[in-house]
């Protein structure tokens, strides 16, 4: 038996202080018109999480509205029956529904109210907070390196905390030149606020390395053109697929379910997901499904369960390899109605993770400790420098001590 700690479950709840950019979510009351003309006033100003939103606005006397997560936004369902306009404003001075995206009516499907994108990166957002929390590894003393085999230069990221910073040090690290008196690579926030772009202006193939470019998504090999990095923050109240086999990811492609009806839902393509609610999506609007299987977290909450409906009596079963890393491996048949994952191991602690949001975010005691191996010899690891801030650092100094051990992956596994 293993006992894990809620930061292991793959739709652990979003604060509403990382949202927009970081800048968070204005507390207040908001009110929303149902299309039978039926209002409520929401007070959510002692909302502290994504879930104490919808729970708040679910639970509103008086209105006939189902409020959910719909990927970066929020969305609201009207099951009023009305033919009105279903509305969300702002009341008084605070800007509440504006900063949750919601301040607005029905356009197009007059039932539904999706809001706008609330969950993005901004120049301001803390490293800490990328990749499920597991932030960047910045080890080391070269993090990034770019080459096109004729020019080349490296950045350190020992003392940045901002993607902004990032930005900054990449766009006016010393060596980025195109010997045309502009920059070899230009860094900025992609299209969609979901992660990095490195403009490249050169014409050999670019290689950009090291730790940190890793974390932030932009590790490339031989690359022709404009480099777009990976995507460093999940959806609401969901996990990115690559901090999932103890962040390992998973490598997602095509395969098919056949329910205990016999019905086949064919061709599922899960090589676009990017996270595990994505994953699910993914499943249960796959042609043909209609809801015959439905994909859902499991009841732990750390991996995926397929629930058959039709009421069939044969086997539910899994054929192609392309969901095998998500634990639904090729020629998996079960007598059953459930079909399960098992623990996808989240990621939940990285080299990236800082020392001071340990123990449920009271830290560490700083100090000096002594660590035996095997073989009795010694080390002594000084962690009361302000330096050691990462899981990371500690892991540097312990190694720096001369004991021969090694401080093993901090991923979870």
């Amino acid at each position: 038996m293993s006992v894990e700690p809620a930061s292991a479950r793959l739709d652990r709840d979003t604060s509403l202080t990382a949202l927009n950019g970081g800048s968070g979510v204005s507390r207040g009351k908001i009110r929303i018109t149902d299309r039978s003309g039926s209002v409520a006033t929401v007070d959510l100003s002692k909302a502290v999480t994504v879930n104490d939103v919808l729970e708040t606005i679910n639970n509103a006397g008086g209105i006939s509205i189902v409020a959910s997560v719909d990927g970066d936004r929020l969305k609201l369902t009207d099951q009023s029956g009305g033919a009105g306009t279903l509305k969300v404003e702002n009341i008084g001075s605070t800007a509440t529904a504006t900063s949750l995206g919601l301040a607005t009516d029905t356009d197009g499907d007059p039932l539904t109210l999706t809001g706008s994108v609330i969950n993005s990166l901004s120049t301001s957002t803390l490293l800490s907070g990328l990749n499920d929390g597991n932030g960047v590894d910045s080890t080391g003393g070269v993090d990034i390196s770019f080459s096109n085999g004729t020019q080349a230069f490296s950045v350190a990221l020992n003392s940045t905390r901002t993607l902004g910073e990032v930005i900054d040090t990449i766009n006016n690290g010393l060596g980025n030149d195109d010997g045309l008196g502009g920059k070899l690579v230009t860094a900025s926030l992609n299209a969609d606020n979901t992660g990095l772009t490195i403009t490249y202006n050169g014409v050999d193939p670019l290689t950009i390395t090291g730790n940190s470019a890793r974390d932030l998504g932009l590790a490339v090999a031989g690359v022709v053109g404009n480099v777009e990095g990976s995507r460093l923050l999940s959806g609401l109240n969901t996990k990115l697929v690559s901090n999932l086999n103890g962040g390992d990811g998973a490598a997602l492609g095509t395969f098919s379910i056949t329910a205990r009806d016999g019905t086949n839902v064919n061709n599922i393509d899960l090589s676009g997901a990017e996270s595990v609610s994505e994953v699910l999506s993914l499943i249960n609007n796959a042609a043909g499904n209609n809801g015959k299987v439905v994909a859902t977290l499991n009841q732990a909450g750390n991996g995926i369960q397929l629930t058959d409906t039709t009421g069939g009596s044969g086997n539910l079963s899994i054929a192609g390899n392309g969901a095998e890393d998500l634990g639904l491996a090729d020629g998996t048949s079960v007598a059953a109605s459930t079909l399960g994952s098992g623990n996808l191991q989240l990621r939940y602690i990285s080299e990236g993770t800082r020392i001071d949001s340990l123990n449920g975010g009271a830290g560490i005691t700083r100090g000096i400790f002594r660590i035996t191996d095997s073989r009795g010899i010694n080390a002594t690891v000084d962690v009361s420098s302000t330096g050691v801030v990462t899981i990371g650092d500690f892991a540097s100094q312990h190694q720096q001590q001369g004991s021969g051990s090694q401080c093993p992956d901090q991923r979870q596994r």
